[in-house]
């Protein structure tokens, strides 16, 4: 367990750094590893929530962003453990600054969500999930 909180730990420093760089659909296949590489497979989809939660449970950067950093890291070690999770990406409607758009992203795992939804009423755009033959891919929803 050592070994995944250190990962974690890593993990979670560099990617501020790696949200900056790359497009949201290039994180998500940067971040997904391929099937067969389940280094932590056997660890439940609880303990690795338990363990994400603790480690950004004092974010130094990406403050404002609590979600889209907890989603990015439960999608990582989630597939790590060979569980197959995927990613939501939701808009909320316009608020009284129109020139900011707002979002909320989740992880769910057989339809059970692992952090909280949206809470409002949002509408999802797009999900990031993992396929055998296509491997991960950030699907944008069809209106």
């Amino acid at each position: 367990m050592l070994v995944v909180r250190g990962h974690v730990w890593v993990f979670a420093a560099v990617l501020p750094v790696l949200v900056r760089a790359l497009s949201l659909r290039r994180l998500v296949r940067l971040l997904t590893p391929p099937g067969f590489l389940r280094p932590y497979a056997g660890i439940a989809a609880d303990e690795i929530v338990r363990m994400v939660a603790r480690r950004l449970a004092r974010p130094r950067m990406m403050r404002r962003r609590p979600c889209l950093r907890q989603g990015l890291t439960l999608l990582h070690f989630l597939r790590l453990a060979g569980l197959a999770a995927e990613l939501h990406v939701a808009v909320y409607p316009p608020s009284a600054d129109r020139n900011r758009m707002h979002g909320h992203c989740w992880v769910s795992l057989d339809g059970r969500g692992l952090m909280p939804g949206p809470g409002a009423p949002a509408a999802e755009i797009a999900r990031a999930a993992w396929t055998e033959k296509a491997g991960a891919d950030l699907v944008v929803l069809p209106k």
